[in-house]
């Protein structure tokens, strides 16, 4: 039996929203798995917030003095419910994170993986965001919450 037009709009509405939620989770996950890590404390520090949103980077600070990276251990990230028209920022907030993103060099002047202990391959992020992992990162979480919401192939 056929649904009124109110409720098909209602379940793709919470397809998108439940795609959404799935696909910023997983994208996360994926940055957390590829980037640097030697304290843990750089991975720890992936936030989402719901909306499109400027932030001030560089608000955490972690400790990397450590002889040897710590094993590697990938957290969990919380992505808070919103609405799909809010979408996600999806941000780092360690002081050296562009670092860390091999987006600029440290203060010395040399980039993260000219270091003998890099922990991630060079240009990890961009690599991730713009080879196509992240593109199909989010086309499966979209795929996996229109699926839950009913809409299969």
């Amino acid at each position: 039996m056929a649904k009124p037009l109110i409720e098909l709009g209602r379940d793709l509405r919470a397809g998108l929203e439940l795609g959404l939620e799935k696909a910023t989770h997983d994208l996360v996950i994926g940055l957390k798995q590829r980037g640097p890590y030697w304290t843990g404390d750089f991975e720890a520090a992936w936030r989402v917030e719901p909306g499109q949103k400027l932030i001030a980077s560089n608000q955490a600070e972690g400790d990397v003095d450590f002889e040897k990276p710590n094993g590697r251990q990938v957290t969990d990230v919380v992505v808070p419910l919103t609405e799909v028209e809010q979408g996600y920022t999806i941000y780092n907030d360690m002081v050296y994170a562009d670092i860390a993103m091999d987006l600029e060099p440290s203060p010395d002047g040399k980039y993260r993986h000219e270091r003998p202990r890099a922990t991630a391959e060079r240009d990890w992020f961009e690599r991730y965001m713009l080879g196509g992992e992240a593109d199909r990162t989010l086309a499966a979480g979209m795929k996996q919450g229109m699926g839950l919401a009913g809409f299969n192939r």
